[in-house]
């Protein structure tokens, strides 16, 4: 592992999680647990030998560790890598100013990736009462449950079981934009299909229904 050689916090953490595609890698096992093949997939452009490579620094330093599953070897974040949770949510809010375009023509983007982003861009949204959100997103399927004490988002459905007071089917992009606040409640309903109640998607997703 490379180092910067500095006795400072942001020096020592960058030399764990700083080279390239390893901040990417973590967004990747935030979703979930990954196999070697899933990690390549959802990484578009790495290398497989760079991939080894940066999983390798990540176990020797205790970010990451390999798993038995049912589906083989899995790689996942450890308690410590788990951490990093919260740095990503920042990065994540942070970079709302360079997303506000929208994608590029030749720019990636791959429908999991909105668990992470909706867990960082809707960390601070609250509701008086319980609202669950079940969104279909380019084959992505998961459920925003929102209530007094924040939001959760999940791949599938809700944790509790509650049922969905709607259920949007977007593209994935508007819906980004949407929970950063830069495409209009009106303009995502309008590109997408909308079962259940209208309210309930404002709600969950912080959004003014105008």
């Amino acid at each position: 592992m490379s180092t910067y050689g500095q006795f400072c916090g942001v020096a020592r953490a960058l030399d764990v999680v700083g080279e390239r595609w390893t901040l990417l890698l973590v967004r990747e096992l935030l979703v979930a647990p990954r196999r070697f093949t899933d990690l390549r997939a959802g990484l578009p452009g790495i290398a497989p030998n760079l991939l080894s490579r940066r999983l390798t620094a990540l176990q020797d330093a205790g970010v990451v560790e390999r798993r038995l599953a049912d589906r083989g070897t899995v790689y996942a974040l450890t308690p410590w890598g788990e951490e990093l949770r919260g740095v990503v949510r920042e990065l994540v809010r942070w970079s709302t100013r360079t997303m506000s375009g929208g994608p590029a023509a030749d720019d990636a983007f791959q429908p999991q990736w909105l668990a992470v982003a909706l867990d960082a861009l809707l960390h601070d949204v609250r509701t008086a009462g319980p609202v669950t959100l079940a969104l279909d997103a380019d084959g992505w399927q998961g459920t925003v449950s929102a209530g007094p004490d924040g939001v959760v988002v999940t791949g599938g459905t809700a944790p509790d079981g509650r049922a969905a007071d709607a259920t949007l089917r977007a593209p994935g992009p508007l819906l980004l934009g949407a929970a950063a606040g830069a495409v209009p409640l009106p303009r995502l309903l309008a590109a997408g299909t909308l079962t259940g109640d209208r309210t309930a998607v404002a709600a969950a997703l912080g959004v003014l229904d105008a």
